[in-house]
């Protein structure tokens, strides 16, 4: 039996987690390790921003963004982009749009296409969060306020947890998974490599950095949920 590890943050009980269940489906044995952890910040701020009504729609592309706002939206468009931020966004009782863009590019795109109003967009950004939303949204004319709802730091325990697991897994490990540009850079900067394994990114964006940074991308999943992820190792496997 192969082994995979992902580099991410459990979102729920790991006999419930979605990408442990989707690598156990096929096979596989899996470990989530979570390098990143994240704190929210600029609270105030966001929710005078909402207070005062200008905005005709929110924007969020990661679930910690999200998170950011479970107490103070309301019933504006929400576009947001991944199954983790869509989740959430349905809890709180909203119907996302744009759930099947796959990454910030095809998110523009698809505001773009579909925008019926003309007040601006609240964008919530992480400080490790890429322009390629904001520029392609500027190109078109459609005016975004952005505010920084989260820090990203690295998880403290990281490196020992990423060698528990990887050591439980042994000569079975096979796949390592990528999540975002951040969390190859903190793998790179705890002094880990991916050795033997092969490398799978969960989109695009991720990959172009790993391709940068001189790490080889074996698979990219075709959208960012458990299931595409796992296809994607399974057809390269076989």
């Amino acid at each position: 039996m192969s082994g995979i590890l992902f580099l991410r943050s459990a979102k729920d009980d790991e006999e419930t987690d979605a990408y442990i269940c989707a690598a156990q489906k096929e096979g596989f044995e899996a470990e989530n390790v979570g390098v990143l952890s994240s704190v929210f910040v600029n609270e105030d701020a966001l929710s005078l921003l909402l207070e005062q009504s200008q905005q005709k729609g929110m924007v969020a592309t990661s679930a910690r963004a999200v998170n950011a706002l479970r107490r103070v939206w309301d019933g504006r468009p929400f576009f947001t982009v991944g199954p983790s931020a869509v989740n959430i966004i349905e809890q709180m009782g909203f119907t996302p749009s744009g759930s099947e863009s796959g990454n910030a590019s095809n998110l523009a795109t698809f505001i773009v296409d579909n925008l019926n109003s003309s007040g601006p967009l609240l964008f919530l950004s992480g400080d490790k969060s890429l322009n390629i939303l904001q520029e392609r949204l500027k190109e078109a004319g459609i005016s975004l306020d952005s505010i920084m709802a989260y820090t990203t730091g690295p998880n403290p325990q990281f490196g020992c947890q990423y060698e528990s697991a990887a050591g439980r897994l042994g000569t079975r490990l096979k796949w390592i998974v990528f999540f975002s540009p951040p969390n190859m850079d903190f793998f790179l900067e705890a002094g880990l490599s991916v050795g033997q394994c092969s490398v799978e990114s969960i989109g695009k964006t991720t990959s172009a950095c790993l391709l940068e940074r001189g790490i080889p991308v074996h698979v990219e999943a075709a959208r960012p949920n458990a299931q595409s992820l796992l296809e994607a190792i399974v057809k390269e496997a076989k």
